[in-house]
């Protein structure tokens, strides 16, 4: 059976509380929120935090980002991209992602490998 994505969110984001040692008061304060809502996203019970606060959290807890929105991700049903974010010359490329262009495994084989690189700083 497949785990729920809104629960699988918010155990991550608990794990990386919890390693970080913050409490749940902690990440509620950076984040802006209250402590019971945090609270409540670690424990599925509502959506996941909007992109901006995953952006902030991973920060304050040390975790990845990306990881944290393609959970999100999983319970939206989409990703949320922001345009400013995205280089000129991208642009193109991911409009034809969210129009859902298809593209062959090896493609997609390229496209990660040097997505790990760039990650990993070489």
């Amino acid at each position: 059976m497949k785990s729920d994505p809104r629960r699988a969110f918010g155990e991550r984001l608990r794990a990386l509380r919890k390693k970080a040692d913050k409490t749940l008061g902690d990440v509620a304060e950076v984040l802006g929120v209250s402590i019971v809502y945090v609270s409540d996203v670690e424990r599925g019970n509502r959506p996941p935090l909007r992109p901006d606060l995953i952006d902030k959290v991973a920060v304050v807890l040390g975790g990845d980002a990306g990881e944290l929105h393609r959970l999100a991700a999983e319970v939206r049903g989409a990703f949320e991209v922001r345009a400013d974010r995205i280089p000129e010359r991208a642009k193109e490329f991911v409009a034809g992602l969210a129009r859902g262009d298809q593209y062959p495994d090896d493609f997609w084989d390229k496209v990660t490998s040097m997505a790990k690189k760039q990650k990993q700083g070489t």
